[in-house]
């Protein structure tokens, strides 16, 4: 016969892996296990937590366009895993010249690579997108226009997004929070071209216009991406995602109490719902 010590020590020890299996979104239906009734807590460190959940991290998408009308291309969104896209709110940065309005629209760009490391008190998914073509550029909104077609274009060369993710509770489950944002690359203004007068003087009135946009663009994103990733929707898909692997075999559905967060890791505590019979 089994020692009750020996019976809950077991049964941390198939709690453990039982979180671990979990996170890693792989479901565990065999073990038969003897459960502890009581609440328990379970330590888990960023590193670990990074590798198990890489493979979900790299199916995050990010794509920003406001360009309207244009074959093939959407909106603005991000997609976290499997979920479905959520919009991203990006609005164009209007100016006038000459009596006509013009706006910085960025165009087409998608990130390329994503992957998650362990930060102090976070997870950082760093977002790399791709720099291929302008990222922005000048489009007419109204009046005659004359100068759209030759006004500077913003190049975005090694653009990334750095996110910082902190696990919560929601719902009885657990989700991540976007508690910080930070861009990074080298934005500037390119002119289309110098051959000629018109060219120049295009290039000049537009260069202040495209810095502008730079500057706002950088101000911007942070606080457009931390909403868009913060919205309901996704953290009650992740919540919902998550909490089916919360059952092992008889154990029952665990339950998320709380969640503290420290530097180096974060501590669950958890319940069963129900008890093996």
């Amino acid at each position: 016969m089994q020692s009750k010590g020996n019976s809950v020590q077991t049964g941390s020890a198939n709690a453990r892996r039982l979180i671990l299996s979990w996170l890693a979104a792989v479901t565990v239906s065999s073990a038969v296990v003897t459960w502890p009734a009581s609440a328990a807590d379970l330590k888990i460190t960023f590193a670990e937590l990074t590798r198990l959940l890489q493979g979900i991290a790299t199916g995050t998408r990010i794509y920003l366009n406001n360009v309207q009308g244009r074959l093939f291309a959407s909106q603005s969104s991000v997609k976290v895993s499997n979920t479905q896209e959520y919009p991203i709110e990006l609005p164009a940065r209007t100016f006038r010249i000459l009596g006509s309005t013009y706006g910085y629209f960025v165009s087409d760009v998608a990130s390329s690579t994503v992957k998650l490391i362990p930060v102090n008190g976070a997870l950082r998914l760093v977002v790399n997108f791709e720099s291929d073509g302008p990222e922005a550029m000048a489009m007419c909104v109204s009046g005659g226009c004359a100068l759209a077609d030759i006004l500077p274009d913003v190049q975005w060369d090694n653009a990334v997004a750095n996110i910082d993710f902190v696990p919560i509770r929601f719902n009885g489950s657990i989700a991540f929070e976007v508690k910080a944002v930070s861009v990074g690359g080298a934005a500037r203004a390119v002119c289309k071209g110098t051959a000629d007068f018109l060219e120049r003087q295009a290039c000049s009135l537009g260069l202040p216009f495209a810095n502008r946009t730079i500057t706002q663009l950088k101000a911007d994103l942070p606080r457009l991406l931390r909403d868009a990733v913060n919205q309901p929707g996704i953290q009650q898909q992740l919540a919902e995602g998550l909490k089916r692997f919360l059952v092992l075999g008889p154990g029952g559905e665990i339950a998320i109490n709380n969640i503290t967060v420290e530097p180096n890791s974060m501590t669950v505590s958890f319940r069963f719902n129900t008890t093996a019979n």
